[in-house]
């Protein structure tokens, strides 16, 4: 079964490279470098799982994470936090405050996102 990915981040690079990493292991992606329009991005994709960076310039991925829970037609989505920042307990708390499933420091292995998507994903 194909798993569709959602991936947010504003490092267009990384956003490039993951996605492209992604496909070659047979998922579709769709990719946004902003936190804007998740909901109606998430809306139209139908994702299986939303891979979100938590440093984000308009808005954090705490607060993305709040909006896509607080919508009953996304709430089920499992999301996984990505982030390149030290995570304190504060953040590790927050991330489940949120209804983040969890989180992953970069920089990863493709095989450590592999595994995450696939175990978090419906």
């Amino acid at each position: 079964m194909v798993k569709t990915v959602l991936l947010i981040d504003d490092d267009t690079e990384f956003l490039y490279e993951l996605c492209e990493m992604l496909k070659n292991c047979g998922y579709t992606v769709k990719a946004s470098p902003t936190g804007c329009d998740v909901c109606q991005l998430a809306l139209k994709t139908r994702p299986n799982i939303i891979l979100l960076d938590l440093k984000m310039p308009a808005k954090s991925g705490f607060e993305i994470a709040r909006e896509l829970k607080e919508n009953d037609k996304l709430n089920s989505i499992p999301i996984l936090a990505i982030t390149g920042a030290y995570l304190g307990n504060v953040d590790k708390r927050l991330i489940e405050l949120c209804g983040m499933a969890g989180y992953l420091l970069k920089p990863f292995t493709p095989l450590d996102i592999i595994s995450r998507i696939e175990s978090y994903a419906h």
